[in-house]
């Protein structure tokens, strides 16, 4: 028929695949005998069962033999057993059994049967289990599927471990080839750690230095505050002192003024003139090799020449009286 779905594949007893089969091209084959009860025959999903299991196959009769012995042949398909060729093998007292039951002669030459109800009750139980061969046929199909399935992961995972194979060994040959470069790389790092430990220890040598340098700056700023609260000290009492050289000579000279009135002076002319007012000369020492000049002797010094002058203008003052009249005024 034309119009026939292909869907049926079989399995030959050496693996090799044959399909897709419209069920006439199935049952064709059947009755050729190029597939038997025991062939792996699927409807196209992928499920491999024997031809049994498969209505469509048609191994609905047996062959009952009774001599030598009681024996059951088959199944096999009634077009198949209807073949004059296969017909003339079967055994001449051999009879058929077809599994809805009904009981024909096996051929024309066949005797009666004569065996009653005991041959007919063995039939029927060698009948049940064959089907329960068939129930266990059919699940046997099913491990078989599984176990097709199965290899072709195999085969898949196969192919997957060569192909890992394969870039293993050019890893391990890439590897190979880098190992020189890094036992190189290795001994340079070596070298590196050394010059950085040197570097690292002359760093912590240049940290103890500049430490020290710390502390001694800090001592030097110490003296060097205390050498200036000692400069303003001295610079304030500089101040203090040549004010009151100024005030003393300002009344000196108001004193010699005095003086001049009181012991007759005519006129001007006659006046004792007023003390030169002279400014301390202060005598510096020339420069001498040696340490930088001392700011606070040099003020010490000049305090001392504003002393001297001082008490040069008290002496050229006048006697013992006028010094009461200057302690007086």
């Amino acid at each position: 028929m034309p119009n026939e779905k292909k869907i049926w594949f079989f399995r030959a007893a050496d693996g090799t695949e044959t399909g897709p089969l419209a069920e006439s091209g199935l049952h064709e084959r059947v009755v050729s005998g190029e597939i038997a009860s025991e062939t792996p025959v699927s409807r196209g999903d992928g499920v491999w069962k024997p031809a049994l299991a498969f209505d469509e196959c048609g191994f609905d009769c047996l062959v009952l033999r009774t001599e030598p012995s009681l024996d059951v042949l088959g199944p096999f398909s009634r077009e198949y057993l209807d073949r004059p060729d296969i017909l003339e093998t079967l055994p001449g007292e051999g009879r058929f059994f077809v599994r809805s039951g009904t009981v024909v002669d096996a051929a024309a030459s066949g005797t009666p049967g004569s065996s009653g109800s005991a041959l007919v009750e063995r039939v029927l139980s060698a009948e049940r289990a064959l089907r329960d061969t068939v129930g266990k046929l059919g699940e046997l199909g099913k491990l078989l599927s599984e176990l097709d399935a199965a290899k072709k992961a195999l085969a898949a995972k196969s192919s997957a471990l060569d192909v890992a194979n394969k870039t293993l060994a050019a890893t391990m040959a890439e590897s190979g080839k880098s190992a020189k470069d890094l036992a190189d790389a290795k001994k340079s790092l070596v070298g590196k750690d050394s010059e950085l430990k040197a570097a690292k220890k002359s760093l912590a040598a240049k940290d103890a230095e500049l430490d020290a340098a710390k502390k001694s700056l800090a001592a030097k700023d110490a003296e060097l505050d205390a050498a200036k609260k000692s400069l303003a000290e001295k610079d304030k009492a500089f101040a203090a002192l040549h004010g009151d050289a100024e005030w003393m000579r300002g009344a000196v000279s108001d004193l010699l003024a005095e003086v001049g009135r009181r012991f007759g002076a005519k006129s001007a002319s006659d006046a004792v003139p007023a003390p030169e007012v002279v400014e301390p000369e202060i005598v510096e020492d020339p420069p001498k090799p040696g340490p930088a000049p001392d700011p606070e002797r040099e003020r010490t010094a000049k305090m001392a020449a504003l002393e001297s002058q001082l008490q040069k203008e008290l002496r050229m003052a006048g006697s013992a009286p006028l010094r009461n009249l200057f302690k007086k005024r």
